[in-house]
Formats: structure tokens, sequence, C-alpha cells
């Protein structure tokens, strides 16, 4: 079955239900003006979604150190792992123990809730999907979510939506207790009739967590509530007068809070300040007892030595990216058009598309075969024979 074209001219509901009740298997690839969005089903439900603006794995990491059901140190040892293996995070926090099965399961599902909810709410971009025999996925951790339910669903928070958007435009916003707020005496409460009054166990959750000012985004990751039950749950409570936004000219005053999670590539970065500064000293010797023409050599090439060590670093990288294609070649039998696929494939962050020189790493296809190799310090587009013999080329793949 071949299915492709626009969501103005087929609205992603009705795919989802045509792939549900035909039991399809495969791959429904979405492309619009936030980026792309992969979900894979298995005989008509949901098995598996990711995006390029959100992937599951970096947000999973995110909600279970924020909610505290894994540290900082225990996640930093499954990505490291993670390089090495090319596993699915779930997989490796499950095998390595650090966080129970249960709470995996239903933070995966979430991650994979919250992508379709936000792709059904897209109202331009074009669709294809691709039927298979089969899909691999991790049984153990996946619970498949029935797609009618998250279609109606979906339809539910487009309705609601756009009306708590009003006093709640962006994840970022800051919300706090009103001063002297607190929640009624639930004795108090059993004998009204008042809506106003009445306090659901979501609102007394998000309210508890409020003990501190707090954005929507933290509220999300540390309730377990969702996105759009977070911010519902807000939004009531400030109808009830408990809750308020803080004045934003408060929260600029405020220093930042730093998350090593949010800096990836950040332990790289120190690495390579580290052998700067051990360099620096090294040719600060030099120069006390007159090498004034130290150079560091390596094969063919001679450099200074802070260029030597963004060749070596670009080296490593392409030594590094050259197997992440491999794994990508072993997932889908085939190579990606362009490394951005490995991006939006949730293979590496964006980031490391580029090289030490901040030019990105290129992936070209040579009489030889597909070829990875970066351009070096200059910049400049090279012929096929500089690309093969040059010293920042990875192996060939075939």
């Amino acid at each position: 079955m071949a299915l492709a074209g626009n969501i103005k001219e087929f609205s992603l509901a009705d795919i989802f239900q045509i792939i549900s009740l035909q039991q399809k298997t495969g791959e429904l690839f979405v492309k619009g003006s936030e980026g792309s969005v992969t979900i894979i089903f298995e005989r008509g439900v949901v098995i598996g979604a990711d995006a390029s603006f959100r992937q599951v794995e970096s947000r999973l990491g995110q909600v279970l150190v924020r909610s505290g059901k894994i540290t900082k140190f225990q996640l930093k040892r499954a990505l490291d792992k993670q390089k090495k293996t090319f596993q699915p995070l779930g997989t490796i926090l499950a095998e390595l123990g650090d966080v129970d099965i249960e709470s995996l399961r239903q933070a995966l599902s979430q991650q994979i809730q919250e992508t379709i909810y936000h792709l059904l709410r897209w109202t331009d971009g074009e669709y294809k999907f691709t039927p298979k025999k089969s899909v691999e996925y991790d049984k153990n951790l996946i619970k498949p979510i029935n797609t009618e339910f998250l279609v109606m669903e979906g339809f539910r928070i487009t309705d609601e939506w756009p009306e708590i958007e009003k006093r709640i435009p962006s994840f970022q916003v800051a919300v706090r207790r009103v001063p002297g707020a607190s929640l009624p005496n639930p004795d108090e409460v059993e004998s009204m009739d008042s809506e106003k009054v009445k306090i659901s166990e979501n609102q007394k959750k998000i309210f508890d967590l409020l003990e501190s000012e707090r954005t929507i985004q933290d509220l999300i990751d540390m309730s377990h509530l969702g996105e759009f039950d977070t911010c519902q749950t807000v939004y009531a409570l400030m109808t009830k007068g408990l809750v308020e936004k803080v004045p934003e000219e408060e929260v600029k005053k405020k220093p930042k809070e730093i998350s090593s999670i949010s800096y990836p590539g950040l332990t790289e970065k120190l690495y390579v300040l580290g052998g700067i500064l051990i360099l620096g000293l090294i040719l600060w010797i030099g120069f006390q007892f007159g090498l004034k023409n130290l150079v560091f050599l390596y094969p063919g090439q001679s450099s200074t030595g802070l260029q030597f060590l963004k060749e070596e670093s670009a080296k490593s990288e392409l030594t590094k990216m050259q197997e992440i294609l491999t794994a990508y070649y072993v997932r889908y039998r085939q190579y990606p058009a362009s490394l951005d696929e490995l991006v939006i494939k949730g293979f590496i962050q964006e980031h490391d598309l580029y090289d030490p020189w901040g030019q990105k790493y290129l992936w070209t296809k040579t009489e030889a075969g597909m070829v990875l190799f970066s351009v070096g310090s200059d910049g400049k587009a090279q012929t096929e024979d500089d690309i093969l013999g040059s010293p920042l080329t990875g192996s060939l793949l075939f």
C-alpha cells in the first residue's frame, strides 16, 4: 500500500485510522516546518515515535533525572555505554538495573505519546507510509499503544490547547503559588458543590511541587503527567486563584540554573581545553630552552600545536562517525542519503555534524565508494583524488 501526500489534502488522523484498520506494519515519515517525525507501527498499533526536534531518548534521560528515578552519574554511565554498543538508552538502563522496568515503560510510553500528540496538531507537511514485513523493538520495554486511543486523545488536546495557550504560551513560563494560597481542607470541599474549590489529585500534585518557583517544563518532567495534562492542571490552578505566572522581569533577574545534561559535548570540550593548557606549558618550556621552532609532526604533515590537536580530534570523530554509519546500515540495510538523517533518527546530536573548525563533515559518493571526510582547516572544496589521499578522510564504506 503506497500512502503519500500532503496533510492539507489528507489529515494525519485519517492516515492513522487507515493504518490501524488495515493492521499495517511499517514506518510513517512526516516532514513539516518544525522538522520531521517518524512513527513506527506493528499490525496497526504504535510501538515507536521519534522527532528531529524532540528525540525520545534525549527526553527520556532528562525526565528520569529530573524526576529522581536515576542520578546524573547513572545517566552518564548509560550514555557512555551507549556510545560503545549503540543500544537504546532504555535497554541499557534496564540492563544496568538503574531503574525499574515499569518506570522505564511508563516514561517511554509517555514520550512516544507526547510526540504523536504534537504531530497531530500539524496542519501542513508531507507524509509517506512505508510498509514493512516486520519491525524490531524491545518488547520488554515498549508497550504497544492503541492507535484509535491516540487519535481520540489528539482530538481532545487539539480542541482544548488553544485556550490553555492564552495563559501558558510556552513551557519556559515560570509559575509559583499565589502568596498566602493554600489548598482547601478536604472535609470542607466534601460539603461544597462549587467546582472552584474542588481539587483533583493532579492539581494537588502540581501544587505540592510548587513549594518553589518552577517552569512548566520542570513540572512536566517532575510530575509524569505529560505536557498537556500538566498545562491543563496549571491552567485550572490559575483559574482557582492558587497559582500565578512569575513576572518576566523577576525571572530575568535570577541567575539561570546550569544543567550538565543541557550541554552535550561539554566533557569533550573540557578535554580539549586541558590539552591546550598542557600544550601551552610544553611550548613555554621549549621557548625557555631556546627551542623556538618547536612543532608537532605526524606522517606527511606538520602544524602548530593547536592545529595538531584539532586534526587529531577530527580523526577521532571521523572514526566514531564511521562506526555510527555502520550501525545505521545494520539497522536500515542502507546508508543514509545525508548525515542529517543520523540526527533525525537519533544516532547523533546536531553538534556532532561539525568538525573542530566548525565546518560540516561531508559524506559523498566517489568511484571507490561512499566516503566520509573533513575539508580541514582551510575549508576548501577538494577533488576526488585530494579527498581519497587526505589524512582527514574516513575509511571507505560500500
